[in-house]
């Protein structure tokens, strides 16, 4: 990000882990705190901060705005903003962006979570998961899927799919179909505008009797 200066995390030379993110570089220091910036264990999700070991090896503050400064820069380390898991070896795991996780009964849950379920079902082609207002407080979990060519909607079959895959409290509430996953030109999908997204055809889990397994 731009905050750091340049890259921070990198997978050592002839040491790569498949679908980390790498270990810190010799300049900065890491690490991973929970909500109230406490260390977490290895392989817990938490958030990534950092710090330099390099003098002006990172930005010292955002223009024009020492509130989000000191935000950012609370207890000495930046905070990226990205929730991660390091493994025992000390490589480190991207998880999703901490304005991305969605709040849902007293639960923190990530996207990815549940998108990686649903997109490994026989007829999902990729699949994007958001937050939308519950009218009981809080969020409920909503994903948009785009199915594989030919593949007909099935809305009952992804809620069933999903009821036996995922803890209670990540199964979506709603399911809406979608041509094409808007993205950016790097190829992320576009989340802010799935959010807003109105006149969609949605599904609601409990029009079809769904029952979820709770502990």
């Amino acid at each position: 990000m731009t905050e750091c200066g340049c890259t921070t995390l990198m997978n050592p030379p002839g040491a790569v882990r498949v679908g980390s993110i790498g270990t810190p570089l010799g300049f900065v220091e890491a690490d991973v705190v929970d909500d109230h910036d406490r260390p977490v264990p290895p392989e817990t999700r938490g958030e990534l901060v950092v710090r330099p070991r390099t003098p002006f090896t990172m930005f010292l503050g955002y223009l024009n705005k020492p509130e989000q400064t000191v935000e950012a820069w609370r207890n000495l380390w930046f905070h990226t903003g990205d929730y991660v898991v390091r493994d025992a070896d000390g490589y480190y795991y991207f998880v999703d962006r901490k304005k991305d996780v969605i709040r849902r009964r007293g639960e923190n849950l990530a996207p990815y979570d549940v998108e990686s379920v649903l997109n490994r079902h026989s007829s999902v082609l990729e699949s994007v998961v958001v937050g939308v207002p519950s009218p009981l407080g809080e969020e409920d979990v909503k994903a948009f899927v785009q199915l594989k060519p030919g593949v007909p909607e099935d809305p009952k079959a992804l809620f069933e799919y999903c009821a036996r895959e995922l803890p209670f409290f990540m199964v979506p509430q709603y399911i809406e179909f979608i041509e094409a996953i808007p993205k950016t030109a790097n190829q992320k999908a576009q989340r802010f505008q799935l959010r807003g997204r109105t006149g969609g055809r949605q599904f609601d889990r409990t029009d079809f009797g769904i029952q979820l397994r709770k502990p």
